[in-house]
């Protein structure tokens, strides 16, 4: 819990690391933010170990004018699995920034409800898949009070044989007007047996509000290979560039949040590309 007009200035770390095998972990986490505070988690999960299955439920409350910036990193998950539940509240003036980082076998059900007027979320995402394995994200949004605002903006990577797929939800409710609701996706697919999926949904019970979605689907442009490599650059470093340069996208100037963002790329690249 975070006191009222409380500023914590260095970043709270949760970091669970499983390094035993054929462990079922079911981890509860409760954030309060009160009346003007502000407050940034990183939470963490790597797993050294095989077979384990941890399933997470985190619950934030954010009282009038309280801000919470929150990354969530999903790392190394391949022979495990990854299941999680985040809901948050906000009330006037609250703000809530998210990033979310998923690996293969992760599912996370994020609900966001922005009760009392001019609250906001922001939702940024990288959902990576390869192998057979799968990365899903259903993220819902609720619009309760007038002049609320959401974003979610979501970048999907598959290889292999692999599937990834966001299920985003904005529901606008009565007395909800000034609202603004916004969700976009690209998808970015590698290797003829991947598959990626992205379902908007918009659900409005009010006038004058403003909400839109989109979504986009492709492979990588293979004239730009060619290009790249009339320039002296390598087939494998051409499509390193390319994703980073699609991931980048969403990516913010966080030190931290950069950090982790170039290990797990290192990662996919040296399975998948080299």
């Amino acid at each position: 819990e975070v006191a009222e007009n409380n500023i914590v200035k260095e970043k709270i770390n949760l970091i669970n690391i499983i390094q035993d095998n054929n462990l079922l972990i079911n981890p509860y986490i409760l954030i309060i933010c009160k009346t003007g505070s502000s407050l940034s988690i990183v939470d963490t999960t790597k797993y050294e170990g095989d077979n384990n299955w941890i399933n997470p439920c985190i619950e934030g409350y954010l009282d009038d004018h309280a801000n919470l910036s929150m990354l969530s990193i999903q790392s190394k998950t391949k022979e495990n699995i990854t299941t999680s539940s985040l809901n948050f509240h906000l009330s006037e003036k609250a703000k809530f920034n998210m990033f979310v980082l998923n690996r293969e076998n992760t599912k996370s059900d994020i609900r966001i409800f922005l009760k009392k007027k001019s609250s906001e979320a922001n939702i940024n995402g990288i959902l990576i898949s390869s192998e057979k394995k799968q990365s899903d994200i259903f993220c819902k949004i609720e619009h309760h009070s007038k002049d609320c605002k959401s974003q979610q903006n979501w970048r999907l990577l598959s290889a292999d044989s692999s599937t990834t797929s966001v299920k985003g939800k904005i529901l606008v409710k009565k007395n909800s007007k000034g609202s603004d609701g916004k969700f976009y996706s690209r998808s970015l697919i590698i290797g003829d047996g991947a598959s990626s999926f992205s379902k908007p949904e918009l659900e409005i019970f009010e006038d004058e509000v403003s909400c839109s979605h989109g979504a986009a689907f492709g492979e990588i442009d293979k004239n730009l290979i060619f290009y790249m490599q009339s320039r002296g650059i390598s087939k494998n470093e051409a499509i390193k560039i390319i994703i980073t340069a699609f991931i980048n996208e969403i990516v913010s100037n966080d030190e931290e949040m950069l950090e982790t963002y170039i290990a797990e790329m290192q990662d996919f690249f040296e399975v998948n590309i080299l």
